[in-house]
């Protein structure tokens, strides 16, 4: 694990929301999805805060393997969600050969 892993790391990430990744757009054959706001859908915010971690919004804590992040996501006006996420330090290598085996 890099000696640079430490709490207090920060990163911002910022993007603008697409028509596609609103609620109506993700699922398109619906019309309840199709009668709700044009809104940065859930499934994408939390997909979004994944990825937001793994580029380090905020490294809150360190446990051995297991890294703790304190996540925020606001929109042009407040706070639209907030949270925290762990993610663990992995062999990649080891990882990839469990999941191969399962699918035999």
């Amino acid at each position: 694990m890099k000696a640079s892993l430490k709490p207090g790391i920060k990163y911002e990430y910022k993007f603008m929301v697409t028509d596609a990744q609103t609620v109506p757009a993700m699922y398109p054959e619906s019309k309840e999805a199709a009668m709700r706001p044009e809104v940065f859908a859930t499934g994408f915010l939390v997909g979004f805060l994944e990825l937001a971690c793994v580029k380090a919004i905020e490294l809150t804590e360190v446990r051995g393997k297991k890294l703790i992040f304190s996540v925020e996501a606001y929109d042009d006006v407040e706070l639209v969600s907030k949270g925290s996420h762990e993610r663990i330090i992995i062999n990649k290598g080891q990882f990839e050969e469990r999941t191969r085996s399962k699918l035999s």
